[in-house]
C-alpha cells in the first residue's frame, strides 16, 4: 500500500497558484536551511507533493489559507490521479458554480476530490465562498477536523463518547472540534507547543501543514487506509451481518451472513485478504457476531476484501423525497437524509438489485432502513408506490404455498415473485387469457408489482436464445464481438445493443470484456448473426 500511496503522490497534480512554481524532484530551498520542518518539507517536495512559493524558496512561516489546506488534505486521501480527473469532469459544472472564478481554474480538481472523499460537503464549501473564509487562513481546530476526514476516520470521530484531552488549552477548543483534535492528538499527527498548547483559534504555517501532512500520509500508508470511492469502482461485492464466524488454522476465515434483503449467503476470506474496522487494517478477530460486514470480490466472485461497518440500526418511515443518490424518510417525526451508493443493497417490491432499481417518479410510499454505525446506508427496502413492471425470462414455476415464480430480468437477476393460487393476477400468454399451468419455461415475461403484490403476468412464446463461449475479439466500433462456442465454433454477435453485467449482476462495459472471458449471451439469431440483448460475463 506506501509504495503505491507514494507512486499516486509523485502523480499528483499541481497545487495552489502560489505553488505551482517548483518542479518535482528539486528539493532543496534556500529559507529551509537549519529548519526544523526542512525534511519533511523537502521529502513532500520530492515527491511532487508540495512546492515552493518561488523557484528557491518555501515561506515556511506564511499562513496557510482554508484553501490551500483542503487542497494539501486531499493529498491524504490516495486516490489516482486517473480517478481525480474523473471525479473533477463530474464536478465540474457543480464547482464552477460554487468557487471563485480566480480559484477554480487552479483548485478544481483537488477540490473536486475534497467533495467526493467528505473531506468538505457542499454547504460546508458553499459557506465559505459566500463569506470569503476560503481564501482566509485557516485555524488549527478547524484544520483537525478537515484533516480526520481526509484520513477517512470521520465516523470514528463521530462515534466518540470520550476524548479526553490534556492540552493547556484544552477549554478553548471547540466543543464540536475536540474528537477530531483528539484522534491526531491519539495518532500523532498533531502536539502541542513548548507550553503544551495546542492554539486551537491560532493559524497554521506552511511548515506546520507540511510536517502534519507527512505524518497523516505516513500514518494512513502504516493502517492501510484510503478512500474507497463507490462512485468509482466496479468490483462486486456482497455483505449481510455475521451470524457466526470461524477461522482455521490456515488463516481462512468462514463466515455465514444474512441480510434483511437477500438472505444468507456463506463466504470464506482468504488469510490475505485484508480486513478494515473504522477504515483501518485489523484481524480476523475484528469479525465478529452481529456486525455487518461487506465483501469485496474477484471478477470470479472470490473474496478479497472485507469492511466492517458494526451493528446495524433499522429505521422505517415515509418517504419524504428520492432520487438514486439519496433518500429523505420522515421517521417519528424527524426528518432523516441519507446517501444511497452502489454498497446499497436495494429492494423495489419483490425484485432486489442496487441502486439502478430506484424510479424517483414511483411514489413510493414506505422505506425501511439499515444504518450502520458507520452511517452508511447498507440496505433499503421501498413499498407503495405505483405499479412496476420487469421485464425477463421464466425459469420456473414452483407450486405450492405460495407458488413462486422464477424469473431472470434481462439485467440478468434471479427475481422470485410470489402467487397466491386462491388469488391469481391477470395472465396472458401470446396476448390471450390463461391459466397458471400454460405458462412455460423459457418464456418472455413481464411481470407488473404493485404495493408488494403482483397483479399482471404477460407471457410470450418467443423466448429469447442463449449461447456461452469464449470472447475471441470485440469491435467496439461496429458493437460485434467473435465468439468461440463450446462445441468449438466461432460465431459472430452483434452486442451493439447489449446489456453487459458480471455474473453478479453489477453493470459492466464492452471495453472492460477482454480475450478469453467466459460470456454468457442472451438474444436472438438473425440470419448467421446472433443479435444479443443481454451480456453476462460468468
Amino acid at each position: 500500500m506506501k509504495g503505491k500511496r507514494i507512486a499516486v503522490l509523485a502523480l499528483a497534480a499541481a497545487l495552489t497558484m502560489s505553488l505551482l512554481v517548483l518542479p518535482a524532484g528539486a528539493v532543496s530551498f534556500t529559507d529551509m536551511q537549519g529548519h526544523w520542518a526542512r525534511e519533511d518539507v523537502e521529502y513532500l517536495a520530492g515527491l511532487g507533493v508540495i512546492n515552493g512559493s518561488s523557484a528557491t524558496t518555501f515561506s515556511p512561516t506564511r499562513q496557510m489559507t482554508a484553501c490551500e489546506a483542503l487542497l494539501f488534505c486531499s493529498r491524504t486521501t490516495g486516490v489516482s490521479a486517473e480517478d481525480k480527473k474523473k471525479i473533477a469532469a463530474d464536478r465540474a459544472e457543480q464547482l464552477s458554480e460554487i468557487l471563485p472564478e480566480e480559484v477554480y481554474s487552479w483548485a478544481e480538481e483537488e477540490m473536486a476530490v475534497c467533495l467526493e472523499t467528505g473531506i468538505i460537503s457542499q454547504p460546508e464549501l458553499e459557506a465559505m465562498c459566500t463569506s470569503g473564509a476560503l481564501l482566509k487562513s485557516i485555524t488549527r481546530e478547524n484544520l483537525s477536523m478537515y484533516l480526520v476526514r481526509a484520513m477517512q476516520l470521520d465516523s470514528m470521530a463521530e462515534n466518540l463518547t470520550s476524548y479526553s484531552l490534556n492540552y493547556a488549552d484544552t477549554s478553548s477548543i471547540a466543543e464540536v472540534l475536540k474528537p477530531y483534535v483528539y484522534l491526531l492528538s491519539t495518532y500523532g499527527i498533531v502536539q502541542g507547543n513548548s507550553a503544551n498548547q495546542f492554539m486551537p483559534k491560532g493559524s497554521l504555517t506552511r511548515a506546520e501543514m507540511a510536517t502534519m501532512l507527512r505524518r497523516a500520509i505516513d500514518f494512513t500508508d502504516a493502517q492501510g487506509i484510503y478512500a474507497e470511492l463507490p462512485a468509482y469502482t466496479s468490483y462486486t461485492w456482497t455483505g449481510g451481518t455475521i451470524t457466526s464466524v470461524s477461522t482455521a488454522s490456515d488463516g481462512t476465515t468462514a463466515m455465514v451472513l444474512s441480510s434483511n434483503i437477500s438472505g444468507v449467503t456463506s463466504l470464506t476470506l482468504p488469510a490475505s485478504a485484508p480486513i478494515y474496522e473504522n477504515n483501518m487494517r485489523t484481524t480476523p478477530t475484528a469479525l465478529r457476531q452481529g456486525q455487518y460486514v461487506r465483501v469485496n470480490l474477484d471478477s470470479a466472485g472470490n473474496p478479497q476484501s472485507a469492511r466492517l461497518g458494526g451493528g446495524l440500526t433499522a429505521l422505517t418511515g415515509t418517504v419524504s423525497t428520492i432520487d438514486q443518490g439519496s433518500i429523505s424518510v420522515q421517521v417519528n417525526g424527524a426528518n432523516r437524509l441519507l446517501t444511497i451508493d452502489r454498497f446499497t443493497k436495494v429492494q423495489v417490491d419483490q425484485q432486489v438489485g442496487g441502486q439502478e432499481l430506484i424510479d424517483p417518479s414511483a411514489d413510493y410510499t414506505q422505506a425501511q432502513c439499515w444504518v450502520d454505525s458507520m452511517g452508511h446506508l447498507a440496505e433499503l427496502k421501498l413499498t407503495g408506490g405505483g405499479p412496476t413492471s420487469t421485464q425477463g425470462v421464466l425459469q420456473s414455476v414452483t407450486y405450492g404455498s405460495p407458488t413462486t415464480l422464477l424469473v431472470q430480468t434481462n439485467q440478468g437477476q434471479n427475481v422470485s415473485y410470489s402467487l397466491d393460487l386462491l388469488a391469481l393476477p391477470t395472465i396472458r400468454r401470446d396476448g390471450k387469457l390463461t391459466t397458471i399451468d400454460q405458462l412455460r419455461t423459457g418464456d418472455r415475461v413481464t411481470v407488473t408489482v404493485q404495493s408488494g403484490k403482483v397483479t399482471d403476468i404477460s407471457a410470450s412464446t418467443q423466448a429469447a436464445s442463449q449461447v456461452t463461449g469464449t470472447l475471441v475479439v470485440t469491435d467496439l466500433t461496429s458493437g460485434t464481438m467473435a465468439l468461440r462456442l463450446t462445441d468449438g465454433n466461432v460465431i459472430a454477435a452483434d452486442v451493439s445493443s447489449a446489456n453487459v453485467i458480471t455474473s453478479a449482476g453489477t453493470a459492466a462495459t464492452l471495453s472492460s470484456l477482454t480475450p478469453g472471458d467466459r460470456l454468457q449471451l442472451y438474444g436472438q439469431y438473425s440470419g448467421n448473426q446472433f443479435v444479443a440483448t443481454l451480456i453476462i460475463q460468468l
